[in-house]
C-alpha cells in the first residue's frame, strides 16, 4: 500500500513540474510576443 502510494505521488508531482514547465515556456513565449 504505502509502495503504491509513493508511486501514486511520484507521478503527480511530476505532472505538476510538467505544468510548470509548460506555464513557465508559455509566459517566456508571452512575453517575447509583447515586446
Amino acid at each position: 500500500m504505502q509502495y503504491i502510494y509513493l508511486v501514486y505521488k511520484l507521478q503527480f508531482c511530476t505532472s505538476c513540474n510538467l505544468c510548470s514547465e509548460t506555464s513557465h515556456v508559455l509566459t517566456k513565449i508571452e512575453r517575447n510576443n509583447f515586446k
